[in-house]
């Protein structure tokens, strides 16, 4: 199992990239202060991307689309810069079908890429970009990554809750089509996590699901729900000290 740090760059509760909860009915049903909305500066980053470099950490932006974020230049510059052990981001991806973006971010040491899967049926809700964007910026990684002679990891995270599981599986099988290494589940219930009880779809459709990301040598993992996956956690993202 790899431990990330997550490094916060902001918020944005309306966006995949941005809320805990991405579903936008889920959103609905919660009482997140989109006042406090807004990317973090590299100046009030600094303390923290230190720290992390002290330790050596594995760090994961998250919280703020990165792509949208003013500085994101300079926060990566200043981590491939450290002495951090490896790089990540949480993003929608969709910046990334520009061929400049993709190469310019892995050249500067990004390697795991963490995208929030919606089906397709959401997309006219969700102020983030469209599915198909995201499946644009997945072949956008794939391409500068063989650019570059370089390995990335893509892992699709996909948010099962009460809204989606009537899409679950086509979900599944998109990510599967778009050639992710890795599909990770957080599952919700009644717009919380889920450790017991019922759950969103039944468990032969978790099954199923899991049989055929196996079947094209994709790993199928679970975030805090593990108990009802076939699979382990691959990574955690928790928050830097």
């Amino acid at each position: 199992m790899i431990y990330f740090e997550q490094l916060l760059i902001g918020t944005n509760p309306k966006t995949l990239s941005g809320g805990v909860r991405p579903c936008p009915r889920c959103l609905r049903a919660t009482s997140q202060d989109s006042a406090s909305a807004g990317p973090v500066s590299l100046s009030a980053l600094e303390t923290q991307i230190q720290k992390l470099s002290t330790k050596k950490a594995s760090v994961m932006l998250r919280g703020f689309e990165p792509f949208q974020h003013p500085e994101l230049v300079g926060i990566v510059q200043t981590l491939a810069s450290s002495q951090i052990r490896r790089l990540g981001m949480r993003t929608d991806a969709a910046a990334l079908a520009n061929p400049d973006d993709a190469r310019g971010c892995i050249d500067f040491g990004v390697r795991v890429f963490e995208i929030p899967f919606l089906p397709r049926e959401m997309d006219a809700l969700s102020q983030a970009a469209p599915l198909e964007a995201s499946l644009a910026g997945i072949a956008g990684i794939r391409n500068a990554a063989a650019v570059l002679d370089a390995k990335v990891f893509v892992c699709a995270d996909i948010y099962l809750c009460k809204h989606t599981a009537p899409y679950f599986m086509d979900t599944v099988q998109v990510a599967i089509a778009a050639g992710v290494d890795a599909i990770r589940l957080s599952i919700w219930q009644d717009t919380e996590p889920v450790s017991r009880g019922s759950l969103p779809v039944e468990p032969s459709v978790l099954n199923a699901a899991h049989a055929a990301a196996t079947q094209s040598s994709i790993v199928f993992f679970g975030d805090g729900c593990e108990e009802h996956l076939a699979g382990a956690t691959l990574y955690e993202v928790g928050t830097a000290d």
